[in-house]
């Protein structure tokens, strides 16, 4: 706890902290329940002296021994995922829990067999980071601010107590799937006793392979197909238990990934029915059943650290009420509930909240997430002065039992939204100032080499494999049917055989002619213009490219834009079309382009322009996005934030672009 030398003059320079910051948001600065809740808030907030990682005077954390109790799951959140600063207090305190509270087992929001696969790696003495992108999203290895996590991992991985990792997703989400999936899977299934047949296995290595692929979907015979031959798969496997020399643990592992990929199958499958956001259910319902199976069987005994978002790890989801969309979080599944109703006490879940500063990814600038509003208790929070701090909700004062209250707060993607914190979460960690996730800086050079598609031994082969897949989608009026195309298949040839002028040419005209023989079946109009666009720019033909661009567009299906994934692929084309104009005719005449584009089709009323990002930031002379242009981006994004919830925080890092250009 934070003491008072003197009650009087802390209480004078809080109310006064309370009035500056309330009087800078436009708030009332008189307001005396505010000033003394600020005051509370001095007083009973745990001060965190750093969130540095290498700092191992653990002094400032000592009252989490008793804030956290005996609870033996720790769910560390994160507003989104491009949080620096909360990175680096989450690996402090992951530390601390390993240290000095017993916990020795880390489960990150990345694929229970890839992440097993990873831990695998770190105990062969793997570099760590290298080990770490066998099994973690790449949202997270790609973090400078995570590299001192994954060291820790590394120097612990042998020793008596490692910390130990492993996964709580659904996904294949890393490069250990895509390598040794199958390879294990056939082993554990057709290895010298084998559990299935031959033919049985081609079927359960049809359904795998698809879901290596994150771009497939399942159609709804699909997904019942793969459930049911997976059912099967799992009698099997439970007939094995007592009647069969094998590894108890093995098995309930594989029982355990089975499940799972049926969720991910169910996931896929719903994805593509547009009913956002519910298709997350799935996910996030199987992380939760995952997660108990850890707790209750595969680490029985032991404590573990849950590393996720904070939209995964709370409770009661339907209860927070988002700003401007009561809604939203009605009809949601989150890990953390599905576990904390099986768990119960033995949960413990932290979020993380910041009044302001800058998110961003490795891959991209930092983008400013704005002050906490007025009356927030991030902005009270703020005004207690504390840089970091955590704010225990459970078993509040008397005194504190205002915090029970509903109250505004952005731990979730940085949106305001009101809620009864302590039914969502159990603490909450306070920053000030939230930094942005910057690259890994320094990597080694045994860092794995990005996976590279072959080129095609047989274009035109291809190309009629892709055309019969497009046309069995659109024959069964799948709504993902618009999502393939043409033009990478050439693409990859060109790359791959680097031919001559006279060998291109050849290869046009053999496209060209297969292009004819099928002109007029559905879907494959937009895509023969699309792959003419790009063989026209091989051979630096940029007027014609253009044309083939505007046939494209105007012949995509009209009906099946709304869809996520057609729409996607409608959004391909026309940011191609106008980085082509930007390209060969300058930004002003791109800028008019898109303008006219959203002017004249409402289709345009639901596309982002994220290439665009990319050349503002690079042009420092780039001419200023008209106020045409700008107002009918804002108007397609309210559009867009009905259907797709990531829209909302791509409208502000377009804000902020457009606010560069002013």
């Amino acid at each position: 706890m934070v003491l008072r030398s003197n009650s009087a003059l802390v209480a004078f320079i809080v109310t006064l902290q309370a009035a500056l910051l309330c009087s800078v948001l436009g708030a009332e600065p008189n307001n005396n329940a505010t000033g003394d809740r600020v005051e509370w808030l001095q007083e009973n907030a745990v001060r965190i002296d750093s969130i540095d990682p290498a700092n191992e005077d653990f002094s400032d954390l000592q009252p989490l021994k008793e804030m956290i109790g005996d609870a033996r799951v720790v769910m560390l959140g994160e507003q989104s995922h491009g949080d620096g600063a909360t990175f680096l207090a989450k690996t402090r305190l992951i530390k601390f829990l390993h240290q000095e509270m017993d916990f020795d087992v880390l489960a990150f929001e990345s694929g229970l067999y890839d992440c097993h696969k990873a831990w695998e790696a770190f105990r062969d003495g793997q570099d760590a980071l290298a080990a770490a992108q066998r099994g973690i999203f790449g949202i997270w290895t790609r973090s400078q601010q995570l590299q001192p996590l994954f060291d820790y991992l590394a120097s612990n991985a042998n020793k008596d107590r490692p910390l130990e990792l492993c996964g709580v997703d659904c996904q294949l989400t890393a490069s250990s799937s895509r390598e040794q999936l199958l390879v294990d899977l056939r082993g554990f299934l057709r290895g010298d006793e084998p559990i299935v047949e031959e033919e049985r296995w081609r079927t359960i290595e049809r359904t795998y392979r698809k879901l290596l692929d994150r771009r497939e979907t399942f159609a709804e015979n699909e997904k019942d197909r793969a459930i049911k031959g997976l059912d099967e798969l799992l009698n099997v496997l439970e007939s094995l238990d007592g009647n069969r020399r094998n590894d108890p643990r093995q098995l309930a592992f594989w029982k355990q990934f089975i499940k799972s990929s049926q969720a991910e199958i169910t996931s896929r499958w719903r994805r593509q029915l547009s009913t956002t956001p519910t298709p997350s259910n799935d996910r996030d319902s199987q992380m939760g059943q995952n997660l108990i199976w850890l707790a209750n069987e595969h680490f029985k005994d032991r404590k573990i650290i849950v590393w996720a978002a904070t939209f995964h790890i709370m409770r009661h989801p339907s209860e927070v009420e988002l700003d401007g969309k009561p809604d939203f979080y009605a009809d949601i599944v989150t890990m953390g509930d599905v576990a904390s109703k099986e768990l119960g006490d033995d949960v413990f879940s932290l979020g993380f909240t910041a009044y302001e500063g800058k998110k961003g990814y490795p891959w991209t600038q930092g983008f400013d997430i704005g002050q906490a509003p007025a009356g927030s208790l991030d902005a009270m929070l703020a005004a207690t002065g504390l840089e970091n701090t955590i704010i225990s909700f459970r078993k509040l004062p008397d005194d504190g039992k205002w915090l029970d209250s509903e109250f505004v707060s952005r731990p979730l993607g940085y949106a305001s939204a009101t809620a009864r914190w302590p039914r969502v979460l159990d603490a909450m960690f306070f920053t000030k100032r939230m930094t942005p996730s910057t690259p890994v800086v320094d990597a080694p050079k045994t860092l794995p080499k990005p996976r590279k598609r072959q080129p095609p031994a047989d274009l035109l082969k291809e190309l009629e494999t892709r055309r019969q897949s497009i046309q069995e989608l659109v024959a069964r009026q799948q709504s993902w049917a618009d999502k393939k195309s043409f033009d990478l298949h050439f693409e990859r040839w060109k790359q791959g055989e680097s031919p001559n002028p006279a060998e291109l040419k050849a290869m046009e005209e053999k496209v060209l002619d297969w292009l004819e023989q099928h002109e007029g079946e559905p879907g494959f109009d937009w895509r023969a213009h699309r792959l003419r666009s790009v063989m026209a720019l091989a051979r630096n033909a940029p007027q014609e490219a253009a044309g083939h661009l505007d046939q494209a567009i105007a012949s995509y299906p009209k009906t099946s834009y709304r869809t996520p994934s057609s729409q996607s692929s409608f959004q391909h084309l026309v940011n191609a079309r106008c980085m082509l104009e930007w390209d060969h005719e300058g930004p002003d005449a791109a800028i008019q382009l898109a303008a006219d584009y959203l002017e004249r089709d409402e289709r345009f009323q639901h596309f982002y322009l994220r290439p665009w990002s990319k050349r503002i930031g690079n042009e420092e002379k780039s001419a200023q996005w008209t106020s045409k242009l700008i107002e009918r981006l804002r108007k397609a994004y309210e559009i867009r934030a009905k259907s797709f919830p990531d829209a909302t925080v791509e409208a502000q890092e377009f804000e902020q672009a457009f606010d560069q250009l002013k």
